[in-house]
């Protein structure tokens, strides 16, 4: 490792890990800002707070597991490849991020002095609106944790070391998701706009993914276009 070829590699995996410690910190940050999002939108219609904050966070934590298990079958080495799965994982989660903005036109307003939903009323609002979001960007953490793992093998680096750091990034994550919900969320109680951020930040990342990747430019080109178009159709709709 030490001719310049050698050192050139180490540099390039040094790069790439810290690329994908970015995008799992902000990954991390998006999913914990949907759980917040997902506590205020049940607490009109549930009761004890204690309640709707268990199905709003037990939901989301459920889909992100799904997300994980699904996650953790990539056993690829095509790096590019990876990159691609990366891009249609957060594509999806982009989009479902969004439609669950037009869900949330379509709950029923809470009555202020009418009883409590039930749990399973609970439970459907929250699977409905934040179940696919979850899921989706569920599955992104462990392709990113291998990928470190075998850009830390290729720089020289140790593997363990790579993954515990992905898991500190990750809870670091988390903890800006909850100050981004609580600073642009909870003062406004407007939970289209933050999940518009959320659904932006997931876009963009699937883009720089999929360029990454090689993704063929009139595909790309294409799927940005259809992207754009539904994501001002939800907007123009939901004003």
């Amino acid at each position: 490792m030490n001719t310049p070829e050698g050192t050139s590699q180490v540099r390039a995996a040094v790069k790439r890990r810290a690329a994908y410690a970015l995008a799992l910190f902000a990954t991390a940050a998006g999913a914990v800002a949907v759980a917040i999002v997902a506590g205020g939108v049940l607490a009109p219609y549930g009761g004890a707070p204690a309640e709707t904050w268990t199905v709003a966070i037990g939901v989301v934590l459920a889909s992100l597991a799904v997300g994980h298990w699904i996650g953790r079958r990539d056993t690829g080495t095509d790096e590019r490849l990876r990159y691609i799965r990366l891009s249609m994982a957060l594509f999806l989660a982009a989009l479902a991020t969004a439609l669950s903005i037009v869900f949330l036109r379509l709950l029923p307003p809470a009555v202020a002095q009418g009883p409590p939903e039930p749990i399973l009323g609970l439970v459907g609002i929250a699977t409905a609106l934040f179940m696919f979001p979850s899921l989706f960007v569920g599955v992104v953490p462990p392709v990113l944790a291998r990928l470190a793992r075998d850009a830390a093998v290729q720089g020289g680096g140790a593997p363990a070391r790579a993954m515990a750091e992905m898991y500190g990034l990750a809870a670091l994550g988390g903890i800006a998701g909850d100050l981004f919900a609580w600073s642009l969320y909870l003062p406004s109680n407007e939970a289209a706009m933050a999940l518009a951020a959320i659904a932006a930040l997931y876009f963009a990342m699937a883009v720089g993914f999929a360029i990454a990747g090689g993704a063929e430019p009139r595909r790309l080109a294409l799927v940005l276009a259809v992207a754009a178009a539904f994501t001002v159709a939800i907007a123009v709709w939901a004003v």
